[in-house]
């Protein structure tokens, strides 16, 4: 039952996040190693950042300036020319919140990558398996 519960949560946050940062949309004809065109590139960080006020509950991150993790995304976004760099550098971003909810989905990259044998939640601080198909994995091990 708890399973049931925090598989639930975890797929209500993610619906929640998958609406706002999801490229896909944007994206949607794009192969992942296909050049994206600068415009299209701001326009998605400005769009990242503009959210992050409603979702990325980045108040309580100790140690985070938000204003120059920005700057520092919005270079990266600038230099990357093909998706998957500007993808990636979204995705570092975002992950610098360590909310295990606010995170940046390139759906063609993720299917191109394949689906991780195992799912991990963020617990006390640390990131735990809570389900594993693959061996010598197994549900609450801690990644390092």
């Amino acid at each position: 039952m708890m399973r049931q519960i925090i598989r639930w949560a975890a797929a209500a946050q993610l619906a929640a996040v998958f609406a706002i940062f999801s490229c896909s949309t944007l994206f949607a004809a794009d192969e992942p190693s296909s050049k994206v065109p600068l415009n299209q590139r701001v326009y998605v960080a400005g769009r990242v950042y503009a959210s992050l006020s409603e979702f990325a509950h980045w108040q309580n991150v100790p140690n985070i300036d938000v204003d120059a993790a920005y700057r520092a995304y919005l270079e990266k976004a600038i230099a990357s020319e093909d998706r998957t760099a500007f993808s990636l550098a979204s995705m570092e971003f975002l992950a610098a919140f360590k909310n295990s909810h606010t995170l940046f989905i390139d759906m063609a990259l993720a299917q191109k990558g394949g689906v991780l044998p195992f799912i991990a939640q963020s617990i006390h601080g640390q990131w735990v398996v809570t389900e594993s198909m693959s061996p010598g994995l197994n549900a609450g091990d801690v990644i390092e």
